[in-house]
């Protein structure tokens, strides 16, 4: 097969699989939530990408932030596709609070597996509930049917 049919025949397959179509405003929230967890397991690897105001308030706070960064990424990234082909909210709503569980048992009850650390299973339920409160808003607020032929950008300056 040539790749460029390849390419249609996906493009078509995803095109029938996606149910709905992110408001711009929401696009950029998330992909600015995915930069900033970025730039902080950045900074955790990395001495001088670290935020000085953050280690001036709290000097720990970048032997922990793994754990609410990927936490925030993986629960808001496919969280967020798992919206855009509109599977029933409540599934990812059991996906945050499994995820909340697995962090906390992981920090906690696995010492086997991990270094029992009850401050890093806080900072990866904190990155679970900011990933959730993101995929609540644009549940509510941040999504459009694919159909629709109202362009999302008029309709948000009408607002």
């Amino acid at each position: 097969m040539k790749l460029g049919k390849f390419i249609t025949n996906y493009r078509n397959y995803m095109d029938f699989a996606v149910k709905y179509r992110a408001r711009p405003a929401v696009l950029v929230a998330f992909y600015a939530l995915i930069c900033i967890a970025a730039v902080l397991i950045l900074g955790y690897l990395f001495e001088p990408l670290r935020i000085g105001a953050l280690i001036a308030v709290y000097p720990e706070f970048y032997l922990h932030v793994t754990n609410l960064s990927i936490s925030v990424i993986v629960c808001s990234g496919i969280g967020f596709m798992w919206l855009l082909y509109g599977v029933k909210f409540r599934y990812i709503a059991m996906l945050s609070a499994f995820m909340g569980i697995a962090n906390l048992a992981c920090e906690t009850a696995m010492g086997f597996m991990n270094t029992t650390d009850a401050l890093d299973a806080a900072y990866g339920i904190t990155g679970t509930l900011i990933g959730f409160a993101f995929l609540l808003i644009a549940h509510k607020r941040g999504l459009l049917r694919k159909n629709e032929k109202q362009d999302a950008a008029s309709k948000i300056l009408r607002e």
